[in-house]
């Protein structure tokens, strides 16, 4: 991806929007009491996305989002 980017100077650059969660872990050496895998698995995405943004910071921006809880409103 980084290739085809840096093909196009002219273009903006890239914005990666990662909705993580809650429960997630970037350290894979964390003992988890439930849903060690998949926790680590998105964990492990994001320490690479961020990664990834970091040493392509000219064309590429990474966001991760882990969004709280919604209230519904009082009416």
């Amino acid at each position: 991806m980084a290739r085809v980017l840096e093909t196009k100077p002219s273009r903006p650059g890239f914005r990666y929007v990662h909705l993580s969660g809650k429960f997630v872990r970037q350290n894979q050496e964390e003992k988890l009491w439930f849903l060690d895998k998949p926790r680590k698995i998105k964990g492990l995405l994001e320490t690479r996305a961020l990664a990834f943004a970091e040493s392509h910071a000219t064309i590429w921006e990474t966001f991760i989002v882990k969004p709280g809880g919604i209230a519904p409103s009082s009416s």
